[in-house]
């Protein structure tokens, strides 16, 4: 069914109060950017702020986020929001351009399904961040004050990196505390081994002095007995006839 350029007007008029997503689909040239663009500046400036991104085969993820984030404030804390008490709406033009990936997907595209099916992404760098309920329209409003929930594959990848570097240094620091124990036990063996040694030869030295020792002690006695024999023989008197 073929719709007019007044009637694809009165349903934007229909959906845009109620926060609603719109997709138009056709070939080249058949009105689809002049009709939103039309839309969109008949919106009144003082309610709605809109803001225009063409996707074409280059568009990543990233840019498609940053372009989103770009016109967007710090409310309050961790709040954002349009300037003032404004309304936004985001117009993406050419939706479909971006390259496929290896498995065909588009990463901008699904960065505003994960927006549309779950309010929002969150920072790549502080990993936080909320929207004010301010941001409507072309593509859909985010919930008042909604955590963003979407992290990108890089950043993920790039925890795990981490992860996996924190483990391997506990792993190395587990292994020189293991090298130093060994160090200190072989240390302490080579002490013990030492001492036994020190103790082993004090030991056969003590006994070779008490040998010693008495073997001198045994030859005295024996001399000063020899000596008294002797005395005793010069101190006798001959028997008489």
């Amino acid at each position: 069914m073929k719709l007019t350029t007044q009637q694809l007007t009165a349903i934007l008029d229909l959906v845009i109060p109620y926060r609603r997503p719109v997709c138009f689909v056709g070939v080249a040239g058949t009105g689809k950017t002049t009709i939103m663009k039309d839309k969109l500046r008949h919106c009144d400036p003082d309610i709605f702020m809109f803001l225009g991104i063409n996707f074409n085969s280059f568009t990543t993820s990233y840019i498609a986020q940053m372009a989103i984030e770009s016109v967007l404030e710090k409310k309050t804390g961790k709040t954002f929001g349009p300037p003032g008490s404004r309304k936004m709406i985001y117009f993406i033009d050419d939706l479909n351009m971006p390259k496929k990936e290896e498995y065909g997907a588009q990463p901008p595209i699904e960065i505003l399904r994960f927006w549309l099916g779950h309010g929002g992404w969150y920072d790549r760098k502080s990993m936080e961040k909320s929207i004010k309920n301010d941001v409507k329209g072309a593509t859909r409003k985010m919930n008042s004050a909604s955590k963003l929930i979407m992290t990108d594959a890089k950043v993920l990848e790039k925890a795990v990196e981490q992860s996996k570097k924190n483990q391997k240094k506990q792993l190395e620091g587990m292994d020189d505390a293991n090298e130093g124990l060994k160090d200190g036990i072989r240390t302490s063996k080579k002490g013990t081994d030492k001492l036994v040694q020190d103790l082993t030869t004090l030991q056969d030295e003590f006994a070779a002095a008490l040998d010693k020792g008495l073997q001198q002690k045994v030859a005295t006695m024996n001399m000063m007995a020899t000596q008294n024999k002797m005395t005793n023989k010069k101190g006798e008197t001959p028997a008489e006839c």
